[in-house]
């Protein structure tokens, strides 16, 4: 149960930039907060391929609760409460006041908020990059340390060796995540163009 929740809150934290990108699009195009929800939500149902997404699931249930009676600003406050996380909550919140005081720059929020997203989105695929480095780093020192401990005795040029062969494969990594990353990037970059 706590795998199935930690990949419902990843999930959720990556859909979350292009969900407000696409938000904030429909809505600086002149749809109510409500007709921008319903056009995800049906734009979600359409391209539906059996996998689900936690966001948009919740998005069509704030849809259906409005359908169904519910005010707009409690559907809303719903919605946060059960997506759980911050970023979200911080999105019904917009809407919540939108509705009570009719706010005449939530585009201007909501494109603050979609900037925001992207770009801490952009610095977690950064960290993800560091992190596969690392892990990729770590296998090569322990097959050296077997190695190391095979051999009887060790020498300062051996030592020597092993140290420009280290700081190669640093090198190498680098410039390969530097790669991988920008390639994430341009991905990321592209999808939002797509929205």
């Amino acid at each position: 149960k706590q795998t199935v929740q930690a990949k419902r809150k990843e999930q959720m934290l990556m859909d979350y930039p292009g969900l407000i990108m696409k938000f904030t699009l429909l809505v600086q195009a002149g749809l109510t907060a409500r007709k921008a929800f319903q056009k995800i939500a049906l734009d979600y149902g359409k391209k539906e391929n059996g996998k689900e997404r936690a966001a948009y699931e919740e998005i069509r249930t704030t849809c259906y609760e409005m359908d169904s009676g519910i005010s707009e600003a409690e559907a809303y406050r719903r919605f946060g409460e059960r997506c759980g996380q911050v970023k979200y909550k911080t999105l019904a919140t917009l809407l919540i006041q939108n509705l009570q005081k009719g706010s005449r720059h939530l585009s201007d929020l909501l494109e603050k908020e979609s900037v925001e997203a992207w770009e801490e989105r952009k610095r977690k695929a950064r960290v993800l990059g560091e992190a596969a480095a690392t892990k990729l780093l770590l296998p090569m020192v322990l097959m050296l340390l077997v190695v190391m401990a095979v051999e009887d005795a060790v020498g300062v040029v051996e030592i020597i060796l092993i140290l420009v062969v280290l700081i190669s494969l640093v090198v190498i990594f680098k410039e390969q995540l530097t790669a991988l990353v920008k390639k994430i990037l341009a991905k990321i970059t592209k999808q939002s163009n797509a929205i």
